[in-house]
């Protein structure tokens, strides 16, 4: 870190870590934990604006990813968030209409058919993105 307040961009690189000390440096001693969290996570959206880098956060501080650390990280955040929409699929199944007016029966239904058709969507890009393998020599994709 250098003396640019709270931090300099410029002098940041991807494979660094932010550590819990150095943050707590940047924020401030009396910072309440919750306040410290958020400012963290303020902290790591303003990173990845300002600068071409992908960050993770720990218990460690705030990891900026390499580029194959990031492929896998977002990676991962995709599946997990594939998963979610499947289970919000799901529990719009939950919702009782039985008192709702026809107007708004129909849009919730509309809705229904939206959440299902993305995340059934969403599903299928996945399965088909983990049956493929990239090839070096040829710089592509293919179905494995």
């Amino acid at each position: 870190m250098t003396s640019k307040h709270p931090v300099d961009f410029d002098s940041l690189s991807k494979g660094d870590l932010i550590t819990i000390d150095q943050l707590r440096e940047i924020f401030g001693p009396d910072v309440s934990p919750e306040t410290f969290a958020f400012a963290c996570l303020a902290l790591k959206d303003r990173i990845e604006c300002e600068t071409d880098i992908i960050c993770k956060q720990s218990k460690a501080g705030i990891h900026l990813l390499t580029d194959a650390e990031a492929d896998l990280y977002t990676a991962d955040q995709t599946r997990v968030a594939v998963k979610k929409l499947g289970r919000q699929a799901v529990r719009r199944t939950l919702i009782e209409r039985d008192k709702m007016s026809p107007d708004e029966k129909r849009a919730a239904e509309a809705r229904d058919r939206m959440v299902a058709g993305v995340a059934a969507a969403a599903k299928k890009a996945m399965r088909t993105r983990e049956k493929m393998t990239y090839n070096p020599a040829t710089g592509s994709l293919s179905e494995s």
